[in-house]
């Protein structure tokens, strides 16, 4: 008798369980010649005058622009999220979860981050292809020779920062991509740990010039990855300055007015907008990148200084770098006088129209969650809807929403990321 309960237990679990059909990369890309026809995510934009749309129309003059950490192939399966399932954070799960929302957000422009080779050529331009999506621009940020093959796992080893672009709205003028240790003064450094430290990161940016149909009008899409560590925010400050020197050289080399060319700048800065409160300005100190990416420059009492970090580090020797300032400059009213106020870029959310609705974060962890990733512009860019995230910052419930908000990756969000996006113009 218990022999016969046996067999039948054993044969009903034989014939209840269904194995997947899609059991490779390659086997998944070739699934995905049309686009899904329903998912669900919460997908809502706001516009200028404060109005809620889930499917905001847009005419052939703007660009809808998604930037998105997508976590890594194997970022997703290490040990940091073990507080995910495996059947979350397995990329073979998470990679359709991922298609499916890129998909739905009809973009123009897509900004990913940790974007693996193997990802970007098995699943991520085939699936894209069906939207009218290709991709213009691929940033690796380690070097092709630090793998050994490109085999099974190898091949996620190697990631980068990707732009994709809409064909039939926008031409494709140039593209290029560089390391971020290429750009900085690093050689007026007077610590060669400092130089060492710079010298061993391959952190990179992606960078295209495109042409809108309908327009003519010439657009920069920039689309970087900070380094990741808390404890060296001078290294974090040096890279940005190195994004801003980047975009100069690069729009001088695009077209030959320089000032005048719309700049979008996307990605992971990991930086959070401020640091804390100062007592001696009675208002919260910007963070090293944000001073940076909005003034210009960051003076070296500023505490995200090289000079100033490395002196809480304990080293012996100081960089004695000085102030660092970028190339390059705000439009039309271009100056090096630090005395005047200058916006080289605006973040998306400091805008009066958005300042309410600044994500309370953009990654969440078991340890850790901040708003990181950013959408930074120049003043030749008119941004009409940003990207609603599901927790403001001004929320007078936020503190409570964000305790009942999961750690991610999990069964709604695919990454451990929150995608930011915006609608703009070009009025030149």
């Amino acid at each position: 008798m218990l022999l016969l309960l046996f067999v039948v237990i054993i044969s009903y679990s034989c014939t209840a369980y269904k194995p997947r059909k899609i059991n490779s990369e390659s086997d998944f890309s070739k699934s995905i010649n049309t686009p899904p026809s329903n998912i669900h995510h919460k997908n809502t934009w706001v516009s200028k005058d404060g109005t809620l749309l889930n499917k905001p129309q847009i005419n052939e003059k703007q660009l809808k622009i998604i930037t998105y950490n997508i976590l890594g192939p194997l970022h997703g399966e290490s040990s940091k999220h073990f507080y995910a399932p495996v059947q979350i954070t397995r990329w073979s799960k998470r990679r359709e979860k991922l298609c499916e929302e890129l998909g739905n957000f009809n973009a123009d422009i897509l900004c990913l981050q940790e974007v693996s080779n193997k990802a970007l050529k098995e699943t991520f331009i085939p699936y894209l292809k069906p939207f009218g999506l290709e991709c213009i621009s691929y940033s690796p940020s380690n070097m092709a020779s630090d793998i050994p093959n490109s085999n099974g796992k190898y091949g996620h080893k190697q990631i980068g920062c990707a732009i994709f672009s809409r064909t039939s709205k926008v031409n494709l003028i140039s593209s290029k991509r560089c390391y971020l240790r290429d750009f900085i003064p690093i050689e007026q450094s007077k610590c060669d740990l400092l130089k060492t430290d710079m010298n061993s990161l391959f952190n990179s940016m992606a960078m295209t010039c495109i042409e809108i149909k309908s327009t003519n009008q010439v657009v920069i899409i920039a689309n970087t990855h900070i380094y990741w560590n808390p404890v060296r925010p001078d290294i974090k400050s040096l890279q940005t300055l190195s994004v801003l020197n980047s975009l100069h050289k690069y729009q001088k080399e695009c077209t030959n007015c320089t000032n005048n060319v719309p700049i979008i700048l996307c990605g992971d800065l990991n930086t959070t907008p401020d640091i804390g409160y100062s007592t001696t300005t009675q208002s919260f100190l910007q963070s090293g990148p944000f001073e940076l990416l909005s003034k210009g420059y960051l003076d070296v009492d500023h505490p995200q200084h090289p000079d100033k970090v490395y002196t809480v580090l304990g080293r012996n020797i100081s960089p004695r770098i000085g102030q660092l300032l970028s190339t390059l400059l705000p439009s039309d009213n271009a100056t090096t006088d630090t005395n005047q106020k200058n916006d080289v870029l605006v973040n998306s959310f400091y805008l009066p129209e958005y300042y309410k609705y600044r994500p309370l974060f953009t990654t969440k962890t078991d340890d850790f969650q901040g708003w990181i990733d950013h959408i930074w512009v120049n003043k030749n860019v008119n941004i009409d809807m940003v990207l609603v995230p599901p927790i403001t910052n001004d929320d007078l419930d936020a503190n409570r929403k964000a305790r009942a908000f999961n750690p991610i990756p999990d069964k709604h969000y695919p990454s451990d990321h929150l995608p930011l996006g915006i609608i703009a113009n070009f009025d030149v």
